[in-house]
């Protein structure tokens, strides 16, 4: 008995099993064995999007928390002295 047949014995789904019926279904498909899911393309654009979106939210909380609490610069000239620029 190969690992499909196996794994289907168990009531498994194969990774094969989880691409096609995303594929053809577009909706997710758990892979529990492998720990895996597939997932069709327009959630993989959308999943990227708001991972984007949650960086840029991030991004500019660090920037407004810098504003908020200006730190004294430090001239260019001092840095390269202390480089020995």
């Amino acid at each position: 008995m190969d690992r499909a047949s196996r794994k289907k014995a168990r009531g498994g789904v194969t990774v094969a099993q989880a691409v096609k019926a995303a594929a053809t279904t577009r909706k997710r498909v758990a892979v529990p064995d492998k720990r895996v899911a597939v997932i069709p393309l327009a959630d993989l654009r959308l999943l990227r999007r708001l991972e984007r979106e949650a960086e840029d939210r991030e991004d500019r909380a660090a920037v407004d928390a810098s504003d908020a609490n200006p730190e004294p610069s430090i001239p260019l000239e001092q840095v390269r002295a202390r480089l020995g620029l």
